[in-house]
This record gives C-alpha cells, structure tokens and sequence, in this order.
C-alpha cells in the first residue's frame, strides 16, 4: 500500500447513520407492516427461584388474533416446551 491510501483510512470518517438512529427516527425491518404478521411476547417471572405450578394462558388463547400459545420451562440448561393451540 502506498502512503496515501494509509493516510486516508486513518482519517476520521462521520457515521451518518448516527444522528437519525440517536434522535429516534431510524427505520428498521420491524416498522414495516405485512399482512397476516405475527408478534412474539416473552414474559418470566419476576422470582428467581419460584416454584411456579401453573400459568393462565386462557385469556392469550381467547384473544382472536393469537395464533400460539406455548409455555417453557427450563431447568439445569435443558428446556422443555409444551404448546397450546
């Protein structure tokens, strides 16, 4: 490489993506809609070490636009999942 090149990449160089993604008006996958799109929602519990024995997923299940519901469970790195349709 000769010198110029080494001197041009060790100037500094803007990030134009910054300022957009900074002050909130970034658009990404996510805020584009298609039709017939599903959302996923993650909720744990707030007690580490709870010895939960059961979950009410009725309400999730009775909402129209739900298409699955599943349940996981995790203990000593395994998981387990049992879906609800």
């Amino acid at each position: 490489m000769d010198a110029k090149t080494v001197d041009r990449r060790a100037q500094y160089q803007p990030r134009l993506e910054d300022d957009p993604l900074v002050r909130g008006l970034g658009h990404f996958a996510d805020d584009v809609p298609i039709s017939g799109q599903a959302y996923a929602y993650f909720v744990r519990s707030p007690h580490a070490f709870a010895d939960i024995r059961a979950i009410e997923t009725s309400a999730a299940r009775a909402t129209p636009a739900a298409g699955r519901c599943a349940i996981s469970t995790s203990t000593s790195g395994s998981s387990a999942t049992r879906a609800a349709t």
